[in-house]
């Protein structure tokens, strides 16, 4: 929610910023998207980033609304996405409720309700419903806590096979932490949001919506760790994907 933190990051984003859409190892994003894609009808990015969503959408929808909070995002979204003419960017806080768009018949809202602040990432959940008609689908996709934990876990087994002592092992989990039970853990430093299925599921019903499904998104490991060793396969690790109808 630091527009001066994302603005600083535009211009490495690609070196920063995990792409989900590029690493989904079974194309799960992208078969979620064509199944609810209506060339008829309204798409909108809720914090697009940089646009890594934004041509597939552009293809499937007859207009297509990229939001961020950051303009400096934005300029670069726009710049890769200059082919399509059906895309309208807007630079505004996701929360702001003065946002007036028309309401969209899907939306995606990739790895965006990271905040460790609940009251924002309720704001903001609760405003993006306000703009999908009812009935309308949402795609979000979230960090998976089980998923945080299982790698921490494979951590420690792959210390062990370097020779560590279990204490030492064990010493090396670098971020489960005090802040597990509201699901914050951090990345790369950063205090982040991480769901339960379950937990997502009640969330996105306070928020005015009814899930419809849930799918695992998995990654190789090189996008937890550099450089992981070759025996450590499946399972990989994953975030959360979940489709919710709006009410």
């Amino acid at each position: 929610m630091d527009k001066r933190y994302w603005d600083n990051v535009a211009a490495d984003y690609d070196d920063q910023i995990h792409d989900s859409f590029a690493n989904d190892r079974a194309g799960v994003i992208k078969r979620r998207i064509q199944k609810y894609a209506k060339s008829a009808h309204i798409a909108c990015d809720f914090g697009c980033g940089i646009g890594k969503y934004l041509p597939m959408l552009s293809k499937r929808f007859n207009s297509v609304y990229a939001i961020d909070l950051s303009q400096k995002l934005l300029d670069v979204a726009q710049e890769h996405c200059g082919q399509f003419d059906n895309i309208r960017f807007i630079q505004s806080n996701l929360a702001n409720t003065k946002l007036r768009i028309r309401k969209c018949h899907f939306a995606v809202c990739a790895n965006v309700l990271i905040a460790d602040d609940r009251k924002a990432r309720t704001g903001i959940l609760k405003n993006i419903n306000r703009h999908i008609v009812t009935g309308g689908h949402l795609l979000l996709l979230v960090p998976s806590t089980e998923s945080a934990l299982y790698a921490d876990q494979r951590l420690v087994e792959w210390y062990r096979h370097e020779g560590a002592t279990e204490s030492e092992a064990r010493a090396e989990r670098i971020r489960v932490g005090p802040t597990l039970l509201d699901g914050i853990i951090k990345i790369q430093g950063v205090p982040t949001k991480h769901y339960l299925r379950e937990e997502a599921a009640v969330t996105l019903a306070n928020a005015g919506f009814e899930m419809v499904s849930a799918d695992k998104v998995e990654y190789g490991w090189h996008t937890e760790f550099d450089s992981p060793p070759k025996w450590m396969r499946e399972p990989y690790p994953w975030d959360w994907l979940f489709v919710a109808r709006a009410r």
